[in-house]
C-alpha cells in the first residue's frame, strides 16, 4: 500500500510544475522581443529562467514531437554564414604554408554552451564538424539529446554542467558557439554579474586565434556586455542573420544577429567589421526598427572609441611594443598609454608617467595607483594635465596609473596585485631594488564590502546600478603607513572618519557615465520600541501581553538619512542658498513659499534634504528618465509631498517652456544638478547643453527679480573651464559667485539682479548665517553648511 502511494506521489510530481517563487506562465523570448509576438513557451516569470528545476520541468513536460526547439534562427538561415566563419582561417595567427593553412572541419574542437534541445549541433556534425561538445545545466535535456544522437553521431559529446563554471582546461577549444544562451542568462536580476562570469569562462577556454560566435537577438543588455567585454585583444565582426522568406513562421522573421569575436595573442584594439543593413524608412518606427537603429548607433560609437586606440590619437601600447631597456631610465615628462595583461582572462588600461624636470624631490621611485571605475573619468585621473598634477602630489618619480573598468573592477585586491606583479616589475626604473616591493595603492575610495542591489537597463540612461557599499575608511589608501610622505591628497570627511562603526552607503551609478557615482546616500539605524498589546481570550478571562516585557526591547531598522548629503557639492548648494539667496530669511520662517525647480533627481537626496530643512521651499523636481524616479522612490526613500513634486520631462525643454510662458519670471530658485552621459569633452557635470549661453539666458528669464540660479560644474580641461566661466559671466555679470571645491569642481550662483556682490557683503552674510544656525538641532549638517559658505567668492 505504501509503495502504491509513493508511486502516485511521484506521478503527481511529474504532472505538476515545481513550486517556488511563483507559478509557471509563458512569455515571449526575453531581451529584445515584443510582448505582442506569438507565445514561444518561455516562462513569463523571469525568476524561472535562472532556476534549474524549472528548466527540467519545462523539458520533461514537452511531448516527444515538441521536444526539439529552435528559439530562433533555423539551420537554413545560419548555415552559410556560420560555416564560412568556422572554415575561415584566423588572421591573427602566423601564416603557414601549403595545405596546412586550410581549416579542416573534423579537426576543430567546438563547444556549444546552453545547447538545450536545439538541432544546431546535429546539423554541424552532419556538415563534417565532428568534435563537438554540448553542455547544458539541465540533466533531462542532456540525457535525451545524448540518447537521440548516440548511434548516428557517436563522436559528439554531451555534458551536464553550468555555463558559468565550465570544467574545461584553458585554451582547449577552437570555437565556442552560443545560440540563445547569453540571451537566456541576462534575464536574471544580476544579469551583468552572471553574464560576466560566463564571458570569463569563454575567454579562458578559447585558444589563441579561436572564435566565439554569439547568435543573439541583441537586446540592450547583451549589446552592452558584448561591446564592453571584447574590446581589448579581440577582432570583432557583426552580421545580419538572413530571414527565411519562404516561411510564414514568426520566429523565422525575428531579427537575429551574429557576433563573431576572434582571440588575439595580445591585448590590442581592432576596429569592428560589420555588414548590418540600415533600417528602411517604413520600418523605422517599429520596435524592430528602433532596436536595429540603436544597435547601429552603439556600433558606431564603439568604432569611434576603438579608432582612438588602433592608430588614432590615443594609441595603446603593449609590453611587446615597448623598449623595456629604455624604460629603465627616467625620461622627464614621459607619458605612455598602456594595455597590460592577458586578453584571455584579464586586461588593464593605464598610463606610465615620469615626473617633470622641475617637480622637486621625489621620496618614492615608483608607485602603482589603481583608480576605481567610479573615478576613471575624473579629470585628474584621465587627462594628461590632471595626471601630471596627480604625480606631483604623489611625490613619486614614476607612477603606473591603472584605470579600472567593468572587466576588472570586481577582482579582489590581492588578485589584482598578483596579476600585475610581474608586469609592474618590468616597468620599474633601474634604481628600484629587486628585493624592495613596489607599493600598490588605490586612489579614492577604499571599499571594505560592496554588493549590487539592482542592475537594470534604461532606454534613456543605459545601464543603471544600485550598490550598497561599506567603506573601510572613507577614501583611504592601501599601504599608506609604509609611504606616508608620498600621499597628500585630501579627501577628509570628519563626520565619517570620526565614527568607529562601518558606514553603509547606497550608491546610484550610471554605467554610460563610465561608472561614476551619480548619487550616494547614507544609511542610519532607527530604533523602534516594541509596543505591548493586551488582549483577553474568550475561553479564559486572563490577559495575554504580546511584545517584550523589557523597556529596552526594540527593533532596529535601516533607512536613508536625509540629513546627510554625501556629495560635497550638494552641501555647497545648500550653503549658497542660505547665504546668497535674497529669500534666505524665509527658509526658516513662516513666510511665503520660495518657488524652486531642481533639474535632475538622481537618488533624490538634495530635494529631500531641502524639503526637510528649508521650511518654506516649494520644490518641483524635473527628471528625464522615469526609471530613475522609480529607483529613487524604491531604493533611496524619495517621497513626493505637498511641497515636493516630481515631473518626468526634459529639463532643457522644461526651462525653455517656462521662459516662453506666462509663468516666466516666477521662479525664485533654479538648480541644475545633472550629470553628463558624454564624457568625451572632459565635462562630467552638467551635460554640454546646460552650459550653452542660450540655455543660461532662458534660465535667467525664468527667475523672479530676486531669483537665484545654481549650477554644479565638474570640468577637467582648463580651456573648457575658462570658456564656461566666460559664458556664465556674460549672462550673470557682476552678480556671479563661485564655490570651488577642487581644481575641476565648482558650484556657481547667479542672481538675476546683476548688482555687484562684494567680499565684505559675503563675510557679513557668513557671520549672520552662522549665528542663525547656532540653535539648529542637527549640528553636523549646519557645520558643513557654515564651513562651505566661507569658501564662496565673487567670480571676477
Amino acid at each position: 500500500m505504501d509503495k502504491i502511494k509513493m508511486r502516485k506521489q511521484k506521478q503527481k510530481q511529474k504532472q505538476n510544475p515545481p513550486r517556488g517563487e511563483s507559478e509557471v506562465v509563458f512569455r515571449p523570448l526575453p531581451d529584445g522581443v515584443e510582448e505582442d509576438e506569438p507565445r514561444r513557451d518561455l516562462f513569463m516569470d523571469l525568476g524561472y529562467l535562472k532556476r534549474k528545476e524549472n528548466w527540467e520541468y519545462f523539458f520533461r513536460s514537452r511531448k516527444r514531437d515538441e521536444f526539439l526547439i529552435e528559439w530562433y534562427a533555423e539551420w537554413p538561415q545560419i548555415q552559410s554564414l556560420l560555416t564560412d566563419q568556422l572554415l575561415s582561417r584566423s588572421l591573427l595567427l602566423p601564416e603557414s604554408a601549403g595545405e596546412a593553412a586550410a581549416v579542416q572541419p573534423g579537426e576543430l574542437n567546438i563547444l556549444v554552451p546552453g545547447c538545450g534541445s536545439s538541432r544546431l549541433s546535429e546539423h554541424l556534425y552532419d556538415a563534417g564538424f565532428k568534435k563537438i561538445t554540448n553542455v547544458d545545466f539541465s540533466d533531462m535535456v542532456i540525457k535525451k539529446m545524448s540518447e537521440r544522437n548516440k548511434k548516428q553521431r557517436p563522436v559528439m559529446k554531451w555534458r551536464a554542467t553550468n555555463v558559468k563554471a565550465l570544467e574545461f582546461i584553458d585554451k582547449s577549444m577552437d570555437v565556442i558557439i552560443d545560440k540563445a544562451a547569453l540571451d537566456a542568462l541576462v534575464v536574471s536580476d544580476d544579469a551583468f554579474t552572471v553574464a560576466t562570469r560566463y564571458i570569463f569562462q569563454v575567454k579562458r577556454i578559447l585558444k589563441d586565434g579561436g572564435r566565439f560566435i554569439c547568435i543573439t537577438v541583441a537586446g540592450p543588455i547583451v549589446r552592452s556586455i558584448l561591446l564592453c567585454h571584447f574590446r581589448f585583444g579581440w577582432k570583432m565582426s557583426v552580421h545580419d542573420v538572413p530571414e527565411e522568406p519562404e516561411s510564414s513562421s514568426e520566429n523565422q522573421k525575428r531579427q537575429v544577429f551574429m557576433f563573431v569575436f576572434e582571440k588575439d595573442t595580445c591585448a590590442s584594439v581592432a576596429l569592428i567589421s560589420t555588414d548590418i543593413r540600415k533600417c528602411e524608412s517604413r520600418d523605422a518606427e517599429s520596435q524592430e526598427g528602433k532596436s536595429r537603429s540603436q544597435l547601429i548607433k552603439e556600433l558606431e560609437d564603439e568604432q569611434k572609441y576603438r579608432d582612438k586606440y588602433s592608430g588614432g590619437s590615443e594609441v595603446l601600447n603593449t609590453l611587446k611594443d615597448l623598449n623595456l631597456e629604455e624604460l629603465k631610465e627616467y625620461a622627464p615628462g614621459r607619458r605612455i598609454k598602456l594595455i597590460l595583461g592577458d586578453p584571455a582572462t584579464y586586461a588593464y588600461k593605464g598610463f606610465l608617467i615620469d615626473a617633470q624636470q622641475d617637480s622637486g624631490p621625489c621620496p618614492c621611485n615608483f608607485v602603482v595607483l589603481f583608480v576605481p571605475r567610479s573615478q576613471v573619468n575624473h579629470w585628474i585621473h584621465s587627462s594628461e594635465e590632471g595626471q601630471k598634477r596627480l604625480l606631483a602630489k604623489l611625490k613619486a618619480a614614476r607612477a603606473l596609473i591603472i584605470l579600472e573598468d567593468s572587466n576588472n573592477c570586481e577582482v579582489p585586491w590581492d588578485d589584482k596585485k598578483t596579476q600585475l606583479k610581474h608586469i609592474v616589475r618590468k616597468l620599474a626604473p633601474r634604481c628600484c631594488d629587486v628585493g624592495v616591493p613596489i607599493p600598490f595603492f588605490t586612489s579614492g575610495e577604499m571599499v571594505k564590502a560592496c554588493r549590487t542591489v539592482l542592475e537594470v537597463f534604461s532606454t534613456v540612461t543605459g545601464r543603471i546600478i544600485v550598490e550598497e557599499t561599506v567603506y573601510r575608511k572613507r577614501l583611504d589608501y592601501h599601504d599608506q603607513d609604509q609611504y606616508p610622505e608620498a600621499f597628500s591628497l585630501d579627501y577628509d570627511d570628519d563626520d565619517l572618519n570620526s565614527d568607529p562603526k562601518d558606514q553603509v552607503f547606497r550608491r546610484l551609478i550610471f554605467h554610460q557615465s563610465a561608472g561614476m557615482t551619480q548619487s550616494e546616500a547614507l544609511y542610519k539605524e532607527v530604533v523602534e520600541e516594541n509596543k505591548k498589546e493586551i488582549r483577553t481570550t474568550k475561553k479564559k478571562k486572563r490577559q495575554i501581553i504580546s511584545g517584550s516585557s523589557s523597556k529596552k526591547a526594540s527593533n532596529i531598522k535601516r533607512e536613508i538619512d536625509h540629513d546627510y548629503l554625501a556629495h560635497p557639492y550638494h552641501n555647497a548648494i545648500i550653503s549658497g542658498l542660505m547665504l546668497i539667496s535674497p529669500h534666505r530669511k524665509r527658509f526658516t520662517t513662516n513666510g511665503p513659499n520660495v518657488e524652486t525647480v531642481v533639474i535632475g533627481l538622481g537618488g533624490g537626496s538634495l530635494p529631500m534634504f531641502m524639503k526637510k530643512r528649508l521650511a518654506t521651499v516649494n520644490i518641483q523636481v524635473v527628471e528625464i528618465d522615469d526609471l530613475v524616479s522609480d529607483i529613487a522612490t524604491k531604493y533611496f526613500d524619495f517621497k513626493e509631498a505637498a511641497r515636493l513634486r516630481l515631473h518626468i520631462a526634459d529639463g532643457l525643454l522644461y526651462v525653455k517652456d517656462k521662459a516662453d510662458s506666462e509663468a516666466a519670471g516666477k521662479l525664485d530658485i533654479l538648480i541644475v544638478d545633472v550629470g553628463s552621459l558624454d564624457l568625451s569633452l572632459g565635462l562630467n557635470r552638467p551635460s554640454k547643453e546646460f552650459v550653452q549661453e542660450s540655455f543660461l539666458r532662458e534660465a535667467k528669464n525664468c527667475l523672479s527679480e530676486e531669483g537665484l540660479f545654481v549650477m554644479s560644474v565638474f570640468c577637467g580641461p582648463s580651456a573648457l573651464r575658462a570658456a564656461i566661466h566666460s559664458t556664465l559671466k556674460n549672462v550673470f555679470g557682476e552678480s556671479l559667485l563661485c564655490l570651488q571645491l577642487k581644481v575641476d569642481e565648482e558650484v556657481f550662483f547667479g542672481l538675476k539682479n546683476e548688482s555687484a556682490i562684494t567680499e565684505d557683503y559675503i563675510s557679513a552674510a557668513c557671520d549672520e548665517l552662522e549665528t542663525s544656525l547656532e540653535s539648529a538641532v542637527n549640528h553636523k549638517w549646519t557645520k558643513r553648511v557654515i564651513k562651505a559658505s566661507k569658501l564662496i567668492r565673487p567670480l571676477r
